[in-house]
Protein backbone atom coordinates (compact mmCIF):
# COMPACT_ATOMS: atom_id res chain seq x y z
CA UNK A 1 0.00 0.00 0.00
CA UNK A 2 1.43 3.44 -0.86
CA UNK A 3 2.57 5.50 2.09
CA UNK A 4 1.26 8.95 2.89
CA UNK A 5 4.46 10.38 1.50
CA UNK A 6 3.91 8.58 -1.78
CA UNK A 7 0.33 9.91 -1.88
CA UNK A 8 1.45 13.47 -1.33
CA UNK A 9 4.10 13.16 -4.01
CA UNK A 10 1.56 11.76 -6.46
CA UNK A 11 -0.83 14.66 -5.73
CA UNK A 12 1.94 17.18 -6.37
CA UNK A 13 2.84 15.46 -9.64
CA UNK A 14 -0.78 15.59 -10.84
CA UNK A 15 -0.99 19.27 -9.94
CA UNK A 16 2.18 19.99 -11.90
CA UNK A 17 0.86 18.15 -14.95
CA UNK A 18 -2.41 20.11 -14.78
CA UNK A 19 -0.56 23.44 -14.53
CA UNK A 20 1.62 22.47 -17.48
CA UNK A 21 -1.45 21.70 -19.56
CA UNK A 22 -2.99 25.07 -18.61
CA UNK A 23 0.22 26.81 -19.69
CA UNK A 24 0.12 24.98 -23.01
CA UNK A 25 -3.43 26.13 -23.61
CA UNK A 26 -2.58 29.74 -22.74
CA UNK A 27 0.38 29.76 -25.14
CA UNK A 28 -1.30 27.90 -27.94
CA UNK A 29 -1.92 31.04 -30.01
CA UNK A 30 -5.57 30.12 -30.65
CA UNK A 31 -8.54 31.63 -28.83
CA UNK A 32 -9.08 28.92 -26.20
CA UNK A 33 -11.30 28.59 -23.16
CA UNK A 34 -10.31 26.20 -20.36
CA UNK A 35 -13.21 24.18 -18.97
CA UNK A 36 -13.37 22.00 -15.88
CA UNK A 37 -16.63 20.10 -15.79
CA UNK A 38 -16.15 19.07 -12.14
CA UNK A 39 -13.43 19.30 -9.45
CA UNK A 40 -10.24 17.41 -10.34
CA UNK A 41 -11.61 16.60 -13.78
CA UNK A 42 -9.34 16.37 -16.79
CA UNK A 43 -8.65 19.77 -18.31
CA UNK A 44 -10.19 20.23 -21.75
CA UNK A 45 -10.27 23.19 -24.14
CA UNK A 46 -12.76 24.75 -26.52
CA UNK A 47 -11.21 26.61 -29.45
CA UNK A 48 -13.40 29.35 -30.92
CA UNK A 49 -12.11 31.26 -33.89
CA UNK A 50 -13.14 34.92 -34.05
CA UNK A 51 -15.66 35.50 -36.83
CA UNK A 52 -14.22 37.18 -39.89
CA UNK A 53 -15.29 40.78 -40.52
CA UNK A 54 -16.69 41.33 -43.98
CA UNK A 55 -15.38 44.42 -45.81
CA UNK A 56 -17.88 47.16 -46.63
CA UNK A 57 -18.72 46.82 -50.31
CA UNK A 58 -21.23 49.62 -50.93
CA UNK A 59 -22.13 53.10 -49.71
CA UNK A 60 -25.23 51.66 -48.09
CA UNK A 61 -23.05 49.24 -46.14
CA UNK A 62 -20.91 52.13 -44.93
CA UNK A 63 -23.88 54.21 -43.83
CA UNK A 64 -25.34 51.27 -41.92
CA UNK A 65 -22.00 50.48 -40.30
CA UNK A 66 -21.73 54.06 -39.08
CA UNK A 67 -25.30 54.05 -37.78
CA UNK A 68 -24.74 50.81 -35.87
CA UNK A 69 -21.30 51.79 -34.56
CA UNK A 70 -19.26 49.13 -36.37
CA UNK A 71 -15.93 50.75 -35.62
CA UNK A 72 -13.61 48.12 -37.05
CA UNK A 73 -15.40 47.96 -40.39
CA UNK A 74 -15.55 51.73 -40.78
CA UNK A 75 -11.93 52.17 -39.70
CA UNK A 76 -10.77 49.62 -42.27
CA UNK A 77 -12.94 51.21 -44.96
CA UNK A 78 -11.43 54.63 -44.24
CA UNK A 79 -7.93 53.14 -44.22
CA UNK A 80 -8.62 51.72 -47.68
CA UNK A 81 -9.37 55.19 -49.03
CA UNK A 82 -13.04 55.70 -48.13
CA UNK A 83 -14.13 59.34 -47.85
CA UNK A 84 -14.97 60.57 -44.37
CA UNK A 85 -17.31 63.07 -46.04
CA UNK A 86 -19.46 60.45 -47.77
CA UNK A 87 -23.11 61.53 -47.80
CA UNK A 88 -26.29 59.51 -47.61
CA UNK A 89 -29.62 60.11 -49.31
CA UNK A 90 -31.46 61.06 -46.10
CA UNK A 91 -31.18 64.85 -46.01
CA UNK A 92 -27.73 64.43 -47.55
CA UNK A 93 -26.32 63.65 -44.12
CA UNK A 94 -22.58 63.17 -43.83
CA UNK A 95 -21.21 60.20 -41.91
CA UNK A 96 -20.81 62.52 -38.93
CA UNK A 97 -24.49 63.49 -39.08
CA UNK A 98 -25.44 59.82 -39.11
CA UNK A 99 -23.20 58.96 -36.17
CA UNK A 100 -24.61 61.88 -34.19
CA UNK A 101 -28.21 61.02 -35.07
CA UNK A 102 -27.66 57.51 -33.71
CA UNK A 103 -25.70 58.62 -30.64
CA UNK A 104 -22.62 56.63 -31.64
CA UNK A 105 -20.08 58.48 -29.50
CA UNK A 106 -17.11 56.25 -30.30
CA UNK A 107 -17.91 56.48 -34.02
CA UNK A 108 -18.08 60.28 -33.73
CA UNK A 109 -14.59 60.26 -32.22
CA UNK A 110 -13.27 58.03 -35.01
CA UNK A 111 -14.73 60.23 -37.74
CA UNK A 112 -13.43 63.43 -36.14
CA UNK A 113 -10.01 61.87 -35.70
CA UNK A 114 -10.08 61.08 -39.43
CA UNK A 115 -10.87 64.69 -40.30
CA UNK A 116 -14.68 64.85 -40.52
CA UNK A 117 -15.88 68.43 -41.03
CA UNK A 118 -18.03 69.53 -38.08
CA UNK A 119 -19.18 72.57 -40.06
CA UNK A 120 -20.53 70.47 -42.94
CA UNK A 121 -24.22 71.23 -43.52
CA UNK A 122 -26.83 69.24 -45.30
CA UNK A 123 -27.41 70.36 -48.85
CA UNK A 124 -31.19 70.34 -48.93
CA UNK A 125 -32.91 73.43 -47.53
CA UNK A 126 -35.14 71.70 -45.02
CA UNK A 127 -34.82 74.26 -42.25
CA UNK A 128 -34.58 72.30 -39.04
CA UNK A 129 -32.39 69.49 -40.35
CA UNK A 130 -30.47 71.62 -42.83
CA UNK A 131 -27.48 72.37 -40.66
CA UNK A 132 -24.35 71.00 -39.11
CA UNK A 133 -24.10 68.00 -36.81
CA UNK A 134 -24.21 70.16 -33.67
CA UNK A 135 -27.43 71.81 -34.80
CA UNK A 136 -29.07 68.47 -35.53
CA UNK A 137 -28.02 66.98 -32.19
CA UNK A 138 -29.26 70.09 -30.37
CA UNK A 139 -32.68 69.96 -32.02
CA UNK A 140 -32.95 66.31 -30.97
CA UNK A 141 -31.80 66.97 -27.40
CA UNK A 142 -28.78 64.68 -27.60
CA UNK A 143 -26.83 66.18 -24.72
CA UNK A 144 -23.95 63.68 -24.75
CA UNK A 145 -23.41 64.26 -28.47
CA UNK A 146 -23.65 68.03 -28.07
CA UNK A 147 -21.11 67.99 -25.22
CA UNK A 148 -18.77 65.84 -27.30
CA UNK A 149 -18.95 68.14 -30.32
CA UNK A 150 -18.48 71.24 -28.17
CA UNK A 151 -15.40 69.65 -26.60
CA UNK A 152 -14.03 69.00 -30.09
CA UNK A 153 -14.47 72.65 -31.08
CA UNK A 154 -17.71 72.71 -33.07
CA UNK A 155 -18.90 76.10 -34.34
CA UNK A 156 -21.62 77.05 -31.86
CA UNK A 157 -23.51 79.63 -33.88
CA UNK A 158 -23.45 78.18 -37.39
CA UNK A 159 -26.83 78.84 -39.00
CA UNK A 160 -28.93 76.72 -41.32
CA UNK A 161 -30.16 78.00 -44.65
CA UNK A 162 -33.07 79.58 -42.78
CA UNK A 163 -30.88 81.13 -40.15
CA UNK A 164 -31.64 78.79 -37.26
CA UNK A 165 -28.95 77.91 -34.74
CA UNK A 166 -28.34 74.99 -32.40
CA UNK A 167 -29.52 77.15 -29.49
CA UNK A 168 -32.80 77.94 -31.23
CA UNK A 169 -33.55 74.28 -31.79
CA UNK A 170 -32.72 73.24 -28.24
CA UNK A 171 -34.78 76.13 -26.88
CA UNK A 172 -37.83 75.37 -28.99
CA UNK A 173 -38.01 71.76 -27.84
CA UNK A 174 -37.23 72.40 -24.19
CA UNK A 175 -33.88 70.64 -24.03
CA UNK A 176 -32.61 72.29 -20.84
CA UNK A 177 -29.30 70.48 -20.59
CA UNK A 178 -28.43 71.25 -24.19
CA UNK A 179 -29.42 74.91 -23.78
CA UNK A 180 -27.19 75.22 -20.71
CA UNK A 181 -24.31 73.44 -22.45
CA UNK A 182 -24.51 75.76 -25.46
CA UNK A 183 -24.80 78.92 -23.38
CA UNK A 184 -21.98 77.78 -21.12
CA UNK A 185 -19.75 77.23 -24.15
CA UNK A 186 -20.50 80.72 -25.48
CA UNK A 187 -23.39 80.31 -27.94
CA UNK A 188 -25.11 83.61 -28.74
CA UNK A 189 -28.70 84.22 -27.68
CA UNK A 190 -28.88 87.35 -29.85
CA UNK A 191 -28.66 85.79 -33.31
CA UNK A 192 -31.81 86.05 -35.42
CA UNK A 193 -33.08 83.67 -38.07
CA UNK A 194 -34.25 84.79 -41.51
CA UNK A 195 -37.62 85.79 -40.05
CA UNK A 196 -36.00 87.91 -37.34
CA UNK A 197 -36.67 85.54 -34.42
CA UNK A 198 -34.11 84.92 -31.67
CA UNK A 199 -33.70 81.79 -29.57
CA UNK A 200 -35.89 83.44 -26.92
CA UNK A 201 -38.66 83.87 -29.48
CA UNK A 202 -38.30 80.24 -30.53
CA UNK A 203 -38.67 79.13 -26.92
CA UNK A 204 -41.64 81.41 -26.29
CA UNK A 205 -43.48 80.30 -29.43
CA UNK A 206 -43.49 76.69 -28.21
CA UNK A 207 -44.44 77.42 -24.62
CA UNK A 208 -40.97 77.03 -23.15
CA UNK A 209 -41.47 79.97 -20.79
CA UNK A 210 -38.68 79.15 -18.34
CA UNK A 211 -36.11 78.73 -21.12
CA UNK A 212 -37.28 81.98 -22.74
CA UNK A 213 -36.74 83.73 -19.42
CA UNK A 214 -33.26 82.23 -19.11
CA UNK A 215 -32.36 83.38 -22.63
CA UNK A 216 -33.68 86.87 -21.94
CA UNK A 217 -31.43 87.17 -18.89
CA UNK A 218 -28.49 85.75 -20.78
CA UNK A 219 -28.97 88.11 -23.73
CA UNK A 220 -29.10 91.11 -21.43
CA UNK A 221 -25.56 90.50 -20.19
CA UNK A 222 -24.08 89.06 -23.37
CA UNK A 223 -20.86 90.86 -24.44
CA UNK A 224 -22.25 91.65 -27.88
CA UNK A 225 -25.28 93.28 -26.24
CA UNK A 226 -23.30 95.59 -23.98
Amino acid sequence: MPSRGHGAALALLCAAITLERVACVANDGASSTAVLSKPNDVLTTRVSDAPSIEPLSSNADVLNAVAYGSLTQVEEWLADGGSVELRGHKHNFTLLHIACENRQLAMIELLLDRGADMAARTIREDGVLGGNALGMASFKGEHAVVAQLIARGAALDLQTYRGTTALMGASKFGHWRVVNALLGAGASALIRDTSGATAEAWAGSSGQVAIARLLRRHAAVAPEHI
